[in-house]
């Protein structure tokens, strides 16, 4: 498989990458090397591996890195609170640009889709990365199959089987504050939102 990293030369890409390569998947890292990390030196004579020095900003740059990859896997952040508040814009464009990339894969996938964000929707400038040292100890063996496009052809698919509506996704079940407001206008549940007797 050909798997392009971005960030991938930060604490969990160097660990992912080194996983990677052991099962003789082809990896490209993306990397402005930041911090001045070496922890890919050592991978700089494997030919499965290449580095690209770049900025994951650079979209014509990710663009092409992108063209001909199998998996994605969008490490490059700025981490941590702290760092997101020193650097607001930077972590904007890094954080929350990762995910608007994820949608409009998502919108490549299911046809006459569109990417749309909510109402006053900003980005979330906290840091939500994960650490996954615990599945790997845990589940040596493991070796996730699951992909961002494969999830998202995944889900188009259930839909579609099960017939699922715009009018569901847009009901109740799943808009849980309009419905909670729609309970206390007619007065079935109280401020506490409590079912009144």
């Amino acid at each position: 498989m050909r798997i392009l990293v971005t960030g991938g030369a930060g604490y969990l890409g160097s660990v992912i990458v080194e996983e990677l390569l052991k099962h003789k998947h082809e990896v490209t890292v993306l990397d402005n090397l930041k911090f001045n990390q070496l922890s890919l030196l050592s991978y700089t004579s494997n030919k499965r591996f290449k580095f690209v020095y770049g900025d994951v900003t650079d979209k014509k740059l990710l663009k092409r890195l992108c063209d001909g990859v199998d998996v994605v896997i969008p490490l490059a952040a700025v981490v941590g609170f702290p760092a997101c508040s020193k650097d607001p814009e930077l972590a904007e464009k890094l954080n929350y640009q990762q995910i608007v990339d994820v949608a409009e894969s998502v919108s490549e996938i299911v046809p006459n889709s569109y990417v749309e964000f909510a109402e006053g929707a900003e980005p979330d400038k906290r840091s939500y990365r994960v650490d996954f040292s615990k599945i790997k100890s845990s589940l040596p063996s493991f070796h996730p199959i699951w992909t961002v496009r494969k999830g998202a052809d995944e889900l188009y698919k259930a839909y579609i089987d099960y017939g699922m509506k715009m009018e569901l996704l847009e009901g109740p079940m799943f808009r849980r504050v309009k419905h909670l407001q729609k309970l206390l206008e007619k007065g079935q549940v109280d401020s506490s939102l409590k079912w009144k007797k």
